[in-house]
């Protein structure tokens, strides 16, 4: 049974020689997957690029970041041992070169230190992303960091800038002490206006103290007659008041008297005429009567014979051949 088993397990065991082999087609095909995936790597540079001179000679210190991608790393390593290799030999020395041809376009240091500055980076950062990328490379972006201008030239434009605030403390304090002697100057002619003013306003008051006075004796006097008036008035609206309340009181009293004639006149009218429907619904009865009785002579008969025996309290018999007379009537 040994025998057996061994036998079925070396069946499933592989050659050494064939192991390697595998081994070495699995790192083989890593590598190629590997170096697939590795194809672009992302890189970043950060160099300061030195004396980069201006038009008018005045050298810069540019602060710059690149970020870089190798597009194929076989190419790239056909050209250049490693990374740093072509940082130190081609892209330095090429954004330190076109740095200089775009700062040669600007003739003036103050410009770019103060109102060009902006349009100075931009054009920076714009002409070394289209120009620095090679075979094989691509440039992303292109960071300027900083700009360094001479310590000279700073200290002379802090220097400037320090005098120039200065004199402009000095005329703002001179302005000042002007604007404070001419308000001083212009106050004490003020006063003087005012002090003249006041004499002028005082003489004034008491001209009008004097006109208010009599204008107030005159209002008094005006007053009274207007008082003296107001009362005749009153009393000449009094008296009328009372004639108009009895004048209205002796229209009330006739309208009532009107109304009251008025409803009697509607009353008697409307008996009248309720009467006269009374005698007209008689006549019409009676015209009704005239006619059925004109019409059945018999049921005439028997109907005078009823009045007259409820009268005489007598029963008639009318007389004829129809001896059924009275039971016609009663079922009609």
């Amino acid at each position: 049974m040994k025998t057996a088993f061994s036998k079925n397990i070396s069946s499933f065991l592989i050659p050494k020689a064939k192991v390697s082999a595998i081994i070495c087609c699995m790192l083989a095909l890593a590598s190629c997957n590997n170096s697939k995936e590795k194809t672009k790597t992302q890189v970043l540079s950060q160099t300061i690029l030195k004396n980069v001179r201006l038009a008018d000679g005045v050298p810069l210190n540019i602060q710059v970041s690149t970020r870089w991608e190798i597009e194929n790393e076989s190419i790239f390593k056909t050209q250049f041992k490693n990374r740093a290799n072509y940082d130190s030999l081609v892209l330095f020395p090429r954004e330190l070169e076109l740095a200089n041809n775009i700062s040669n376009r600007y003739n003036n240091v103050d410009s770019v230190f103060t109102s060009q500055r902006h349009v100075f980076i931009n054009n920076l950062k714009t002409y070394l992303t289209e120009n620095l990328g090679e075979k094989g490379i691509k440039i992303n972006e292109v960071i300027v960091a900083d700009v360094v201008f001479p310590v000279k030239y700073t200290n002379a434009k802090e220097k400037l800038a320090m005098q120039d605030q200065e004199l402009k403390r000095i005329r703002k304090q001179s302005l000042i002490e002007l604007q404070a002697t001419e308000a001083r100057k212009e106050q004490t002619k003020a006063q003087g206006e005012v002090d003249m003013e006041k004499a002028l306003t005082t003489a004034k008051v008491e001209k009008i103290n004097a006109k208010t006075e009599e204008s107030r004796r005159k209002s008094m006097l005006a007053r009274a007659e207007t008082e003296k008036q107001v009362a005749e008035k009153k009393a000449e609206s009094d008296a009328r008041r009372k004639v108009l309340l009895a004048r209205a009181e002796l229209e009330k009293m006739n309208d009532l008297k009107n109304l009251e004639v008025q409803k009697k006149k509607d009353f008697n009218k409307l008996a009248l005429e309720n009467k006269f429907e009374i005698r007209n619904a008689e006549f019409n009865n009676d015209i009704r009567m005239a006619k059925l009785c004109n019409d059945n002579p018999v049921y005439a008969k028997y109907m005078i014979n009823k009045e007259l025996a409820s009268k005489v309290k007598i029963a008639v018999v009318p007389a004829g051949e129809n001896k059924n007379v009275f039971s016609d009537l009663l079922n009609k």
